[in-house]
């Protein structure tokens, strides 16, 4: 279970977030909805390591992860892919879905995670040998 626990965020000396709390239990599904400038991407980059909170503390299945490196969060099994189409435009396909198993854990299930992406998203699979950055 992930538990977000009165957390607060600050940018500098401004405050983003003010006692913020989240539980997710195994298998559930949760969705951060607010206006733009109401902290849904700071919830998410506190959560995943890129930003630490001033307050509060964050566990998963128990054990504070607060103040845990971004490496040791993803290997637990959580990471945060920002919006956009930030990818390495000059490397296949193939090699841009790669880099998502970099991990030993990641690497030992890449063969069934590669094919569960195809049935989410099955014109990768036509397109693994293509540049990524290249035009439809």
């Amino acid at each position: 279970m992930l538990k977000v626990n009165d957390i607060d965020v600050y940018y500098g000396d401004l405050q983003a977030l003010r006692e913020v709390s989240i539980e997710v239990r195994q298998g559930e599904i949760v969705s951060v909805i607010g206006s733009n400038g109401a902290g849904k991407s700071t919830v998410l980059k506190t959560v995943s390591g890129m930003l630490r909170p001033r307050k509060g503390a964050i566990s998963l299945n128990g054990k504070d992860i607060s103040h845990a490196p971004s490496s040791r969060i993803v290997e637990q099994g959580i990471s945060h892919v920002p919006e956009g189409r930030q990818i390495f435009p000059t490397m296949t396909v193939l090699e841009n879905l790669e880099m998502g198993a970099q991990f030993p854990r990641t690497k030992q299930v890449q063969h069934e995670t590669m094919e569960q992406v195809f049935g989410y998203f099955p014109r990768l699979k036509e397109r693994l040998d293509q540049k990524a950055g290249t035009p439809t």
